[in-house]
């Protein structure tokens, strides 16, 4: 966390915003997403009552916590249902869904925190009938996590400025590993060339929302 917010396994009850009511695009207009940091920390907080009474290690018990918290925002009506496809912007969703596998990556002490819930993510949508990958779905979702997993050793190490820089290519690379899963399907199945326009197109639009 930075800046007036802090992420933590504790949050304040309030009334909830939804990515789109008009006061949340408003404060998104005027740069401020502390309705996005409030929301986490109320998904941290509701997790943490959850398992707070378990036998689980600290480390073990936070990291559930954790995932546990994150894997429901993501698949909760805010992200799944809330945000409708736009067909000139594909991918758009991954604006709000690779920064939560990098949250995941930060705040869990296992090496594969953005993996786990980008798993959770994709076996929940192909089981739920999203998307038009078939089982490949699920493969759309763990490689965001595998980058961002291979780059946690220098999450905490990136000072000042370079941070902004630093987040903005892995946001780009993670959305680069889930357009080269749709490039995959279109070789497995052996599309044409007009395919592979198509995948390459909505790939282009999905790394400008990654680093976005």
């Amino acid at each position: 966390g930075g800046g007036r917010h802090r992420l933590s396994t504790s949050a304040a009850d309030g009334p909830q915003e939804s990515f789109f009511s008009l006061a949340s695009l408003k404060r998104v207009v005027r740069g401020d997403l502390g309705f996005l940091i409030e929301m986490i920390e109320r998904g941290l907080s509701r997790s943490r009552d959850r398992f707070e009474d378990t036998g689980l290690r600290p480390e073990r018990r936070r990291d559930v916590i954790v995932l546990t918290g994150l894997c429901a925002l993501m698949l909760g009506p805010k992200l799944l249902k809330v945000l409708p496809g736009v067909p000139f912007a594909p991918g758009y969703k991954i604006t709000f869904l690779i920064p939560l596998s990098i949250l995941a990556a930060r705040l869990t002490y296992s090496p594969f925190g953005a993996t786990i819930v980008g798993t959770v993510m994709g076996v929940a949508s192909f089981a739920l009938g999203d998307g038009r990958f078939g089982i490949f779905e699920i493969f759309k979702h763990i490689a965001p996590g595998l980058v961002v997993d291979a780059a946690r050793p220098f999450l905490p190490r990136v000072p000042g400025r370079l941070a902004t820089l630093f987040y903005i290519v892995l946001g780009a690379a993670a959305a680069f590993a889930r357009m080269a899963t749709m490039l995959a399907v279109v070789w497995f199945i052996e599309g044409g060339g007009a395919l592979y326009v198509l995948a390459g197109l909505q790939g282009v639009s999905q790394v400008f929302f990654g680093g976005l």
